[in-house]
């Protein structure tokens, strides 16, 4: 299972970084409609879906490295 992190939307792609910290694009006509930056999807049983759990435990840490970088 492959995994990724939105980064930024360009016209009819959507740049990613894999787990390998490289930056590829996917044409966004084959990913979830209601994706947004910084939500992590996965390439599981042949298409790409949003996970949800793993967006979130994302979302805390950062949030939590930034009350410690401010306090």
């Amino acid at each position: 299972m492959q995994e990724y992190i939105v980064d930024r939307f360009e016209g009819n792609f959507v740049v990613c970084e894999n787990e390998q910290k490289e930056m590829i694009k996917i044409e966004a006509s084959i990913l979830p409609k209601n994706l947004k930056e910084g939500m992590v999807i996965v390439f599981k049983n042949g298409k790409y879906i949003i996970s949800k759990e793993k967006t979130k435990r994302r979302k805390e840490l950062i949030k939590e490295k930034m009350k410690n970088l401010w306090n």
